[in-house]
């Protein structure tokens, strides 16, 4: 499967891969907030916002990217208060 395909693979069911997809212990969290350097992150594939939604829990300021319309159309939804989807 060419590279491209690969990538578009999950923004073909994104409900089905939010559904799917478990969510990250909050411990994971809690460990990452103490490497963080600062309130304001990056986040390179956005998927689901599950993790993105742990993060601003925690009072960050997350910017994300999303090649996946159909992906970032459901973590927008989930969280219409705190994001901002742009095809």
């Amino acid at each position: 499967m060419d590279r491209r395909r690969l990538r578009a693979t999950f923004d073909e069911v994104p409900e089905l891969y939010d559904r799917a997809r478990p969510t990250y212990p909050d411990a994971l969290f809690d460990d990452l907030v103490a490497l963080l350097p600062g309130p304001r992150l990056l986040e390179d594939r956005l998927r689901h916002g599950k993790a993105t939604a742990a993060l601003v829990g925690r009072g960050f300021e997350v910017t994300c990217i999303e090649l996946g319309e159909r992906l970032a159309a459901v973590a927008a939804a989930a969280s219409p208060e705190r994001t901002r989807a742009h095809g």
